[in-house]
């Protein structure tokens, strides 16, 4: 499963995302994250873009301490378009186009190292837009699951010793094993115990890194 980011460089595109419709225009960038169902797809005749997909493991990997504020635009507040300023959005076409680039090009002793700093730096980048858009906390309307499943992230994300049972974050935060499994479940399409695994995977490869 994959990530996808479309950068809409021209025109215009209308398509439902999971059963909501959203109009994506020019400067715009639609993010869907995995088990995203995407149909109905209207363009117009003019309609351009640049398109990546990224995987969850690379995902964690280059955002890190950042991926709360990804999680939290697109699994709680529900996020998906981003309305980029022009200036941002040529600047990420550009770096798309140096990935494509190094796609093409002869691969050298560094090819894969430069590849992922071209694609980290524009996850980072993208991750900046939504900070400055995003709310500091989910407002008091926002529906217990959602908050709950906040909660949760923080929880397993902050915690020096992520690789614990479902059921120490489920006590911490007043509720069953069960419930919590299914809140993450309708909100992000993973389990508690996939969202657990994922962060201490992550860290062990961060640590090994950067030791």
């Amino acid at each position: 499963p994959l990530n996808i980011i479309i950068i809409c460089t021209q025109g215009r595109m209308q398509l439902d995302v999971n059963a909501r419709t959203l109009v994506v225009e020019s400067s715009n960038i639609l993010i869907c994250p995995t088990n995203t169902i995407l149909s109905n797809e209207l363009f117009s005749s003019d309609f351009e873009c640049k398109v990546m997909g990224i995987t969850d493991r690379f995902l964690q990997a280059f955002l890190h301490s950042n991926i709360n504020i990804w999680n939290e635009t697109l699994y709680i507040n529900k996020v998906n378009i981003i309305e980029a300023k022009i200036s941002d959005s040529i600047f990420y076409q550009h770096l798309y186009e140096m990935i494509r680039l190094l796609i093409d090009h002869e691969q050298g002793p560094y090819h894969k190292e430069m590849m992922q700093l071209l694609v980290g730096e524009t996850l980072l980048g993208i991750c900046s837009i939504l900070s400055k858009n995003s709310n500091d906390s989910l407002t008091v309307d926002s529906p217990r699951a959602e908050v709950l499943f906040h909660k949760f992230i923080h929880l397993v994300s902050s915690n020096k010793i992520k690789r614990q049972p479902v059921e120490y974050y489920a006590r911490n935060l007043r509720i069953t094993p069960k419930y919590l499994s299914l809140i993450c479940k309708r909100i992000s399409g993973k389990t508690a115990l996939h969202w657990i695994e994922d962060y201490v995977m992550e860290d062990v490869r961060y640590y090994l890194r950067n030791t």
